[in-house]
């Protein structure tokens, strides 16, 4: 009689006297990618402290999921931050502001394979209002429109 024991995508067969006959990867373990579709939500709140500002944000993307930062304004400023989801939270560096109106963009950057495997292929497991398709590829795209005054 033989027994399967699997071990973090590892197949191990033992005959019926105990010892290790045979080990494989399991090629489908490492491979299979969730259908489970995500509702995308983004929270994000602003932090102005002494002219600094920090955004700091919630959402229901994958733990490690590569998020790009843009905050500019009409008077060519432009700052870029990369962060990543932590337990459905993430946020920037502070960031020194003037007085004035800004435009935030959180999108999404390059994903690492364990998150194309929740976020389906192509992103195909994102939905919702916050979710834009180019070219048969999903990304996250969040705008919102700031204004600092002290």
């Amino acid at each position: 009689m033989m027994s399967l024991i699997a071990v973090k995508n590892k197949i191990i067969d033992f005959d019926s006297e105990g010892f290790q006959s045979n080990s494989s990867t399991s090629d489908a373990a490492e491979e299979q990618i969730s259908e489970n579709k995500i509702d995308v939500f983004i929270n994000l709140k602003m932090e102005n402290v002494n002219g600094y500002v920090k955004f700091k944000g919630e959402t229901n993307l994958p733990d490690d999921y590569d998020l790009m930062f843009t905050i500019s304004n009409n008077e060519h400023f432009r700052k870029y931050d990369s962060m990543y989801v932590n337990n459905g939270k993430f946020q920037t560096e502070d960031i020194k502001l003037d007085i004035g109106r800004y435009k935030v963009v959180i999108r999404s950057g390059v994903q690492s394979s364990d998150v194309k495997k929740a976020i389906g292929v192509n992103g195909s497991n994102l939905i919702g209002d916050l979710v834009k398709s180019d070219n048969g590829t999903n990304e996250v795209i969040f705008e919102k429109e700031i204004i600092i005054n002290r």
